[in-house]
């Protein structure tokens, strides 16, 4: 394995991660590349990038994979912030996306309200999945 990271402090910061060898009964390499913006103290966001390319005994067993993944975080203060993720299977042809509200209204109590969306862009897929979520946890000491 072979791995490197810029200072994740500064307002670029870049990572790579690389991995040769064994996967189950075959083989792997695998490259996993990160760039993240800061462009303040409230915001950041960070692009990433996965391929994996294996080949392992048995039929079909020779594949290449490819994922990226946007992140984003917003912090309107200590106690209220909005996370974000999305996901590309770029062999599926899937994307998958996550928006998730969270405001901690007294310590280890949090109110969460979290959308999903998936979809696909293949001719023919399902339907897309979607979701909107509302939790409210409340620590209770006895």
């Amino acid at each position: 394995m072979l791995a490197g990271a810029t200072d994740e402090s500064r307002a670029v910061s870049a990572a790579f991660q690389g991995v040769a060898g064994g996967l189950w009964n075959g083989t792997q390499r695998t490259v996993h590349l990160t760039v993240t913006l800061r462009p303040s103290y409230h915001l950041w966001a960070s692009l990433g990038m996965q391929r994996t390319a294996a080949d392992l005994a048995g039929p079909g067993g020779k594949f290449v994979e490819e994922l990226w993944t946007l992140r984003g975080n917003y912090s309107f203060t200590t106690n209220m912030f909005v996370d974000a993720l999305a996901q590309y299977d770029a062999s599926s042809r899937q994307l998958n996306a996550n928006v998730r509200f969270d405001l901690i209204h007294h310590p280890l109590s949090n109110l969460f309200l979290v959308y999903n969306e998936q979809r696909t862009t293949r001719p023919g897929a399902p339907a897309p999945g979607r979701s909107v979520i509302l939790k409210f946890t409340r620590m209770v000491a006895f």
